[in-house]
Order: C-alpha cells, then sequence, then structure tokens
C-alpha cells in the first residue's frame, strides 16, 4: 500500500518532468527613441551650459546633452542652445519639541520631551532652448521653484537635537541643494530628449527557451542566444561619445544582425506551428505560445525601423490570449510601440 501511494505521489512529479516549460529569461530590446517634436531639418549642432549663479555646488559632471546632434564648444557655431540656470538658493531650519513614551522596562513607560529639527532647502532655477539658426525659442521656463527637507527624525533629548540641528544645518542644506540641482537638471536633460532627442532606450522582455526532458528546446535556445547577440550589438553602437545618430555599425554588424534576426522569426514561426492547445505533454503548449507570439512582437519592432512594417508588431501581441500575466505583458509593449510608431511618422512628415 505504501508503495503505491509512493508511486501516486511521484507520477505527477515525472509528468511535469515531461511537460513544456517556459525557461523564459529577460534580454533588453533596445529601441531608437524619436523625438516627439522633431527640431527643423537644419539643425544640426547644439551648444549648452549650465550657469550656477548661487552658492550651491554641485556635481562638475553635470552635463546636457541632446543626443542624435553634435555638440560643439561655442555657441558662434552652433544652431541650437541649451542652458540651464540655478538662480539662487536658500534655506531654512526650526527645532520642535515632541513628547513621547519613553521605555524603563519591558511594562512601564513614562512621558518624555524629545525633539527634531527640520532643514527646508529651496532652488530657484531656469531653463532655455534657443533655436539660433530658425530665430526662435522653444523653450523657455523661467524662475522654477523646487523644495526639498530634511527630517531629522525624533532625537530622544531635547538638547541633543538643538545641539545637532546647530551643528549640521549647513551641512543639510548643501546635500538638500545637490540633489536638487542633480535631479532637476537630469530632469530638464530627459525632457529635452524625449521632445528633440535621439536617445537609445531599452525595454525589457522574457523570452523564451523551453525546458524539459522528452523535448528538445535546442532551436528556442539558439533564438535566444541570436536576439540576446542582436540586443548586445545595437547597444554597443550606441556606447561610444559621438557615435552617430543612428549608431556606429560596421557593414558586416549591421548584416549579421538582420540575418539573427530573420533566424528567429523562423524559429518562432516553426514553433508556433507546432502548437498543440490544452494537452500537458506536447513541446510548444499553452504554457509557451503566449511568449513566442510576444517574443515575434519584438523581433519585428526591431525589424519596422527599416521596413516600416509595424502590423506584423501588433498582430502578434493581438495573438496573445491564454495567460493573464502575458496579456498584461502584451498590452504594456503595446503602448510602448504605439508610442515609438508616433515618434517616427512625426519625424517622417518632418521629412
Amino acid at each position: 500500500m505504501k508503495k503505491t501511494i509512493l508511486l501516486l505521489l511521484f507520477l505527477p512529479f515525472v509528468s511535469l518532468l515531461n511537460a513544456q516549460r517556459p525557461s523564459a529569461k529577460q534580454i533588453a530590446i533596445p529601441y531608437l527613441q524619436y523625438p516627439s517634436s522633431p527640431l527643423n531639418a537644419n539643425i544640426e549642432t547644439y551648444f549648452s551650459k549650465i550657469i550656477n549663479r548661487s552658492t550651491a555646488v554641485y556635481a562638475a559632471n553635470s552635463k546636457l546633452m541632446l543626443e542624435g546632434y553634435q555638440e560643439v564648444d561655442y555657441l558662434d557655431s552652433a544652431d541650437l542652445e541649451i542652458k540651464f540656470i540655478i538662480n539662487a538658493v536658500s534655506f531654512s531650519s526650526y527645532i520642535k519639541k515632541e513628547a513621547f513614551n519613553k521605555k524603563i522596562n519591558d511594562s512601564t513607560y513614562v512621558k518624555a520631551v524629545g525633539g527634531r529639527y527640520v532643514v527646508e532647502a529651496r532652488m530657484n532655477y531656469s531653463e532655455f532652448v534657443n533655436d539660433i539658426k530658425n530665430g526662435s525659442a522653444l523653450v523657455s521656463n523661467e524662475g522654477v521653484i523646487k523644495f526639498s527637507t530634511f527630517n531629522s527624525g525624533l532625537i530622544k533629548s531635547y538638547n541633543e537635537a538643538v545641539k545637532l540641528h546647530n551643528n549640521n544645518r549647513d551641512r543639510h542644506a548643501f546635500n538638500l541643494y545637490g540633489n536638487m540641482i542633480y535631479f532637476s537638471i537630469n530632469k530638464f536633460n530627459n525632457a529635452l530628449n524625449s521632445t528633440y532627442g535621439f536617445p537609445l532606450r531599452t525595454y525589457y522582455m522574457a523570452f523564451v527557451r523551453g525546458k524539459g526532458r522528452k523535448f528538445n528546446y535546442s532551436d528556442l535556445n539558439k533564438a535566444y542566444n541570436d536576439f540576446k547577440s542582436v540586443s548586445e550589438n545595437i547597444s554597443k553602437a550606441f556606447r561610444k561619445d559621438g557615435h552617430s545618430r543612428y549608431g556606429d555599425f560596421r557593414t558586416d554588424d549591421e548584416q549579421s544582425n538582420f540575418l539573427k534576426l530573420d533566424s528567429c522569426i523562423k524559429i518562432w514561426e516553426n514553433a508556433i506551428q507546432e502548437y498543440a492547445p490544452n494537452k500537458r505533454k506536447t513541446r510548444i503548449g499553452d504554457k509557451i505560445i503566449d511568449y513566442l507570439y510576444l517574443n515575434l512582437a519584438a523581433a519585428h519592432l526591431m525589424n519596422a525601423y527599416s521596413k516600416d512594417n509595424w502590423d506584423d508588431v501588433y498582430e502578434n501581441l493581438s495573438k496573445v490570449k491564454l495567460n493573464k500575466s502575458e496579456i498584461n505583458k502584451a498590452n504594456s509593449f503595446e503602448s510602448k510601440v504605439i508610442d515609438i510608431q508616433k515618434r517616427v511618422n512625426a519625424f517622417k512628415r518632418r521629412g
């Protein structure tokens, strides 16, 4: 009887080993994000400057960069001027008493008074983007105000809170200044590139490899490795400072990428033809099929830039229908693709 029970318990385990499993792992999908508001076609160079009119100290390596355009050292030779100005910084601080229950032992508490101190910092800055070539102001945000606060938390001695406040308030204020400046410069730079630039972005997706003793998934593993190789090659082409707008690819690298993408597409399409719904012991079943359509959509997206065929992306995403998690991933990816296509079309309309 015991042997029978053990055998019955073991059989589902064997069944799981033989059943197909996704064994999906994420790969970064690199894509060139086109501008939402393309600049005039005669804009090729830019000059950027961060001007500090305050007493704050900020990271010296903070920089404004417009991806896809050439930076020049002098305003006289620039088509576009980008400026971030730190107008002023200031802070105020205060200490307040705060009552709390002071523990004497496990069952006894007494009322006591401690304190906390607060440092409130304020920053005034301006952002400008001027189209020198065509004589127009694209961005003019003057006197933007940002606040940031440090709170010490409860200090169980009011006198100690006073001492810490007097000794540390200037340091906290300067830390707040630095953080606000860093955040504001990066926010401005990200907005610049979203509106006018050509930054390389990444979208992460799980790519199926398949797993199980009974079936051979070497084809899916090959597709996974090929797509990962394409992803790494594209990222590498944009890694060097001063790279061209569309990446520094060698001719043989581009050809290799296209061949690998085509191979991935064929492998995933062939695997889909094997799909056997509602069947556990099968190579391509319900647990894998949604991933295959997602992966096909990703491969077609990377081809869409050159082939201008977006329908294949949307068609494959529309076929993700079984698993709620993958359906949500398809919806999220579709929203990203719609934004990418809208930006590409806006740039093409500009001529």
